[in-house]
């Protein structure tokens, strides 16, 4: 899961106004920072996510909340256990089953450059334990520090507009 978390920097009377209307104006955060990461953001996550994951691009979803004065944005993955180890890298220890012995074999007689490697995997026994490690290939990070700017843009200019209104 990634996250967002921005200091508030205005005009000096948009901070004013922030003060004396706190509610209104952490909404209409919300509502900016939700349109941005269900819009732009999770598209972008979408698409950098790797192609052979479709499973994981599916359940990639964008989400706010207000906590109290502050407003929270993020991108997560539901239902997908191993989202953090394809977003931050690391080791995973799969147990041999018979299903992937029976693909072992058809990539060792499919033929290639390493068939020996292939070999040797489909002569491990059934319920032995493997150790693979998974490379970083992120996608979260990516797709908010490419839409933080837009992001910052839009907020500025909602405090400068809401400066210049009475609430």
């Amino acid at each position: 899961m990634a996250f967002i978390s921005f200091k508030l920097i205005g005009v000096k009377k948009a901070v004013k106004v922030f003060k004396s209307a706190e509610s209104v104006i952490v909404k209409e955060l919300k509502d900016i920072m939700n349109d941005v990461i269900k819009n732009e953001m999770v598209a972008t996550a979408k698409e950098i996510a790797p192609k052979d994951t479709g499973l994981l691009r599916a359940n990639i979803r964008g989400f706010t909340k207000i906590m109290g004065k502050t407003v929270i944005g993020g991108l997560r993955v539901s239902t997908v256990p191993y989202a953090a180890i394809q977003e931050f890298g690391g080791t995973t220890h799969p147990v041999v089953t018979a299903k992937m012995k029976r693909f072992f074999w058809f990539k060792f007689f499919s033929g290639g450059e390493v068939e020996q490697k292939w070999k040797k995997m489909a002569l491990m026994k059934i319920g032995k334990k493997l150790t693979v490690k998974i490379p970083a290939s992120p996608y979260l990070r990516p797709a908010i520090e490419k839409h933080i700017p837009l992001l910052r843009k839009k907020i500025q200019k909602e405090l400068k507009n809401l400066g210049e209104r009475k609430i």
